[in-house]
């Protein structure tokens, strides 16, 4: 009669990834197979966190000879517990206790808080001072957390992926919270967990970008991706980012908050380090909301990426012919391009009549310059020559993308650029002067003067004011 001994290698190590980590834990104990591949999906993925325990985690699995060679993927979330207004247990209460653990409203807030003695809150106040000063605090100071970093991430010699992400639990607007029993052992005892902000605790994300990049023998790490990361401590780590060895870089993903100052600092440091991975075959970076600097100078004249398939731009602001240019030096290798609320500005260029329509034109440019297998276009897609599009629904469903009908006008756009065949907008043979000169005329131009097309909600023409 068969047992769990006669199951083929290759199908419990199927089963095993279909498990999470609690049942992980549980199978090892059937026989030594299922520990094998247990372990192995236990061990493929390390998530640290900035506190004294899971450093200490990261060591001895980094210090152990079979457990190490497991290690594919490192995620640092690299949240910090704050005192938000100050030490006292006043303060705390007022402005650091229950943070971080979902409750979006401050009447649910005090509600959560009102099921705890005085006695209890204090307790709480407590631990989590204790916390924030000694388990905490030791990362924190002088290099501890880059010494830590280097000499463990060296010891695993299959590491691939590497990962800065801050995970907050968060609840819809009227769900129930979860008993204390059903949170983390850290909010069980502090009454918080640390909560994420853009921009604030990124600083964590450098410092591994460095442990892993600046040795003197680089891991060969594929990929690299930043979450929440602020534009501040991209600038006081320009002079680093040029020390970096990232030539075993093949994909890139970078996403930044909104930006409302006018520096060109970060856009400096952020050209430096996509000019250190020569060797990238995805790229996909996020500017955050609202978009306002035009980053010409963020894609090098030259820079080309000589494996380049897919990329991805979000909430940037460039030129046409800079956005061109970077495409074209990408045309024989790029097959698929992402486009997400982009805004295109003209940068010293004059251009009149049809051509205003920046984004016909690049549609245009698309279906005749690129051989692109997959194309998606998404939010809003703006210009400084009165031409604004959407994929958004009006009204209600502002940033809703609307369900697609056969031969919708997105559609049509979409074939066109991937397989050519009539371009869905018409040049407009107009008796009025527009294409000569708007300035001599009554309102502004737009593209209804020159071009025609079948309008729907798909891909809209909306006014600058609604996007």
């Amino acid at each position: 009669m068969p047992t769990l001994r006669d199951i083929p290698p290759e199908i419990v190590s199927s089963f095993c990834e279909c498990l999470d980590r609690p049942d992980l834990r549980n199978v090892r104990l059937l026989n030594r197979g299922f520990d094998n591949a247990a372990r192995r999906m236990l061990f493929r993925t390390i998530i640290l966190k900035v506190n004294l325990y899971s450093f200490d985690k990261l060591s001895k699995i980094s210090e152990h000879e079979t457990l190490r060679h497991y290690v594919e993927v490192f995620i640092y979330d690299g949240r910090e517990l704050k005192l938000a207004g100050g030490s006292s247990f006043e303060e705390w209460l007022h402005d650091t206790a229950a943070t971080g653990l979902g409750i979006i409203t401050d009447e649910k807030r005090k509600e959560f808080l009102a099921q705890f003695s005085q006695e209890q809150l204090h307790e709480y106040y407590f631990n989590f001072c204790r916390y924030v000063r000694l388990v905490q605090g030791p990362i924190l100071q002088g290099g501890n957390e880059i010494k830590c970093l280097l000499k463990a991430i060296r010891r695993f010699p299959r590491l691939s992926v590497v990962e800065y992400a801050e995970n907050e639990q968060s609840l819809e607007e009227g769900r129930e919270l979860q008993p204390m029993s059903l949170f983390s052992p850290l909010a069980q005892k502090t009454l918080a967990e640390p909560e994420s902000t853009w921009g604030v605790w990124d600083r964590h994300f450098w410092v591994l970008v460095c442990a892993v990049f600046r040795s003197q023998h680089p891991q060969q790490v594929k990929e690299l991706r930043g979450e929440m990361l602020g534009y501040e401590s991209l600038r006081k780590a320009e002079q680093v980012i040029s020390q970096l060895k990232m030539e075993s870089i093949q994909f890139l993903c970078l996403e930044f908050r909104s930006e409302y100052d006018k520096s060109q600092t970060s856009t400096r440091s952020l050209a430096t380090l996509i000019k250190r991975a020569p060797n990238l075959t995805s790229l996909r970076l996020s500017y955050g909301d609202h978009p306002t600097i035009i980053r010409t100078r963020l894609f090098d004249t030259f820079l080309h990426w000589k494996h380049l398939r897919n990329l991805s731009l979000q909430n940037l602001v460039l030129s046409p012919s800079h956005l061109q240019q970077l495409l074209q030096r990408h045309s024989t290798t790029l097959l698929s391009l992402e486009l997400v609320d982009m805004d295109l500005q003209l940068d010293n260029e004059i251009l009149e009549g049809g051509a205003q329509a920046l984004w016909i034109m690049m549609i245009q440019f698309l279906s005749h310059s690129m051989s692109l297998k997959r194309i998606e276009l998404i939010g809003s897609f703006m210009t400084d020559t009165n031409e604004a599009w959407s994929t958004y629904g009006g009204g209600e469903d502002l940033f809703v993308c609307p369900p697609r009908q056969d031969g919708c006008l997105l559609s049509r756009i979409e074939h066109f650029i991937i397989h050519g065949g009539p371009c869905p907008f018409t040049p407009k043979k107009s008796k009025r002067l527009f294409d000569v000169d708007a300035s001599h005329n009554e309102e502004p131009w737009n593209p209804k003067h020159s071009w025609t097309w079948e309008e729907d909600d798909t891909w809209r023409f909306v006014a600058l004011d609604e996007v």
